[in-house]
């Protein structure tokens, strides 16, 4: 279903957050718009997909996003 303030999120904790949303995107889920970024201070990174049956996963690494060229 939809993602709403109210649906409970699990967090995986993945080495490199760009790397684990690819992953998740070539297992058949989808990356929600807005995700992966970085948090504040460089203290990591998060992403958030969805699976194919429509479940929330969120990605969490303590490396923040390299930067892009």
């Amino acid at each position: 279903g939809q993602i709403s303030a109210f649906n409970g999120v699990v967090y995986v904790q993945v080495s490199d957050i760009q790397a684990g949303c690819s992953k998740a995107r070539d297992l058949g889920g989808t990356v929600v718009p807005g995700f992966p970024f970085d948090l504040p201070d460089g203290k990591g990174a998060v992403g958030l997909v969805v699976d194919p049956t429509g479940h929330p996963v969120g990605l969490y690494s303590r490396t923040p996003m390299a930067p892009t060229k």
